[in-house]
């Protein structure tokens, strides 16, 4: 992982999740937050794939985040 954005209901909750993350890899982060939504947190992943090209991943509420095009 290259970069890991939490959003939760306080910044010490994303700041932890965010560094434990950093350490589960991509996969294993998205299972975790889609298997306990009761911690109400989302993730955004940047990472780079084997062809040396930075991708991303988030999890499933993470999208309500992004901006909406006109």
């Amino acid at each position: 992982l290259l970069s890991t954005t939490v959003i939760a209901k306080n910044a010490a909750t994303a700041d932890g999740y965010a560094t434990a993350f950093m350490t589960m890899g991509v996969n294993k982060s998205l299972e975790f937050v889609e298997e306990n939504p009761e911690l109400e947190i989302e993730v955004y992943l940047l990472f780079e794939n084997d062809n040396g090209r930075i991708e991303r991943a988030y999890s499933k509420g993470f999208k309500q985040y992004f901006l909406k095009e006109n």
